[in-house]
């Protein structure tokens, strides 16, 4: 298998395939409560462990843990209360 330059599967994809992903992703982002983003991803999580039952699967758990793991990063990129502080700059008192 020879791999088309350094973009990733990404740019192999065509226009219309991109558009709808970034449209989906907005559509979710606006519509969908957080808590509800996070309830989806623990019952993801929850459900993989039953992943030896028909139906349900292990390939729930890193699918949970993926939509968790987005849901907080965006939280923590938008929280107003976090600050970075240089360490370098904190006085040592």
């Amino acid at each position: 298998m020879t791999r088309t330059g350094n973009g990733g599967w990404w740019t192999r994809l065509p226009p219309s395939v991109k558009r709808q992903a970034v449209r989906g992703k907005r559509t979710v982002e606006r519509r969908i409560s957080p808590a509800w983003r996070i309830t989806t991803g623990a019952g993801l999580i929850a459900g993989g462990t039953l992943g030896f039952l028909p139906i349900l699967g292990f390939w729930m758990i890193p699918l949970g843990i993926l939509v968790i793991a987005a849901e907080l990063r965006r939280r923590r990129r938008f929280d107003p209360k976090r600050r970075k502080t240089n360490l370098s700059e904190t006085p040592l008192d």
